[in-house]
């Protein structure tokens, strides 16, 4: 099984769900946003706006649609590369432990900030 096989796996190991392929997450995922009637509001309210009164507006529409969907697939391929190769960074030793004493060191000082308004009067009661 490759990496990209076991990214589309069924979240819930031992459940009824069978592994999906990249292509039926695609379909799945297509058929989502062609149900969705935000869509199809979104192109009666955008594309009108853009069309010529000298050509087809059907022909038209549809090119500015497809068009919209080539220019939106070409932008989430290169944040999916862009969020494998961050992964890829973020996963490592260093990444994690300077993470942690961020994390840790500004939740300390929250609780210091807490800490203090509590003892010298100034928290806020609900």
């Amino acid at each position: 099984m490759t990496t990209a096989d076991a990214a589309v796996r069924s979240p819930v190991p031992g459940t009824a769900d069978e592994e999906r392929s990249a292509w039926r997450s695609f379909a799945v995922g297509a058929t989502t946003n062609l149900l969705n009637p935000k869509v199809g509001v979104f192109y009666l309210a955008t594309i009108p706006q853009f069309l010529p009164d000298d050509v087809p507006h059907l022909l038209m529409g549809l090119l500015l649609a497809v068009e919209h969907d080539i220019i939106g697939m070409a932008w989430l391929a290169l944040l999916i590369h862009a969020a494998g190769l961050a992964r890829r960074w973020l996963s490592g030793r260093a990444i994690a432990r300077a993470t942690d004493r961020v994390t840790g060191t500004v939740l300390l000082a929250l609780g210091g900030r807490i800490g203090w308004n509590v003892l010298t009067g100034q928290a806020r009661a609900l």
